[in-house]
């Protein structure tokens, strides 16, 4: 399942390619949204931002008073050289912001999915199983659910790989070499290539740690590449909740 390490001159190809094809990740319609959500809870207080059941990327097949989050792949590219965690924060939510969709209101609510040798993937979402608990089932955007909770999400096989599509309808088409760099292991904690560094002794540069998302590897233990080329990365929401109270169903009267 998981794929060697691989040389750089192996990645800076396709990358670039990546690079020059991409465009906007998400369809215009965010105004209409964007000033309803200006005091969403913080995403540091772990408190569900309410959205309405009908919204476009409510996952299908939830009730009101259900919670989710939302994962999304970058439409835009970055290299993995910043060891700051917040650097790739701040793109990802502009990433999401720039796509204009209905999603670009909720843009604060997202962080990167990935980890520096400072700050765990799982910690920077708010996803730890050991903080957070259980927590809630999480989606790809506009698309199938990844994982049930918080330890499903870590346990080194997530339900659906594919993203499918990206939040604009766009498909996408995974292809090789069209990797995303992480920085992390399958647990949620830093890889040995971390965002950012530090250089490994005997490596002529940095390498992150990265995963192919299309083909199975949603997160992997075993796969990196150049710090220095761009690739995409993912962006993991906050908690949401379907607004209204959870239909009762009546018991059957003996």
């Amino acid at each position: 399942m998981h794929r060697p390490a691989l040389r750089p001159s192996f990645f800076l190809p396709a990358a670039l390619a990546i690079a020059l094809v991409w465009t906007a990740v998400f369809s215009s319609s965010a105004l209409a949204h964007e000033g309803e959500h200006n005091d969403a809870p913080d995403f540091d207080t772990g408190e569900a931002v309410v959205v309405p059941r009908d919204w476009a990327f409510t996952p299908e097949g939830l009730d009101n008073g259900d919670t989710f989050r939302l994962l999304v792949v970058t439409c835009g590219t970055h290299d993995a050289m910043s060891g700051d965690i917040s650097h790739y924060n701040d793109f990802v939510q502009e990433e999401v912001r720039a796509g204009g969709s209905e999603l670009a209101g909720y843009a604060e609510q997202f962080r990167v999915l990935g980890s520096t040798s400072e700050v765990d993937a799982r910690d920077n979402t708010r996803t730890n199983p050991t903080e957070q608990g259980d927590g809630t089932a999480i989606y790809w955007a506009m698309g199938s659910r990844v994982a049930d909770d918080y330890p499903d999400f870590y346990d080194g096989d997530w339900d659906n790989t594919d993203p499918g599509r990206l939040a604009d309808g766009s498909a996408i088409d995974f292809s090789p070499g069209d990797y995303v760099f992480t920085g992390t292991r399958t647990d949620g904690t830093a890889a040995d290539r971390p965002l950012g560094g530090p250089r490994e002794a005997g490596e002529a540069g940095v390498f992150a740690q990265m995963a192919f998302p299309g083909h199975s590897m949603g997160l992997t233990d075993h796969c990196y590449g150049p710090a220095e080329v761009s690739l995409r990365f993912y962006g993991l929401s906050g908690l949401f909740k379907v607004a209204g109270s959870r239909d009762l169903q009546p018991r059957a009267v003996p």
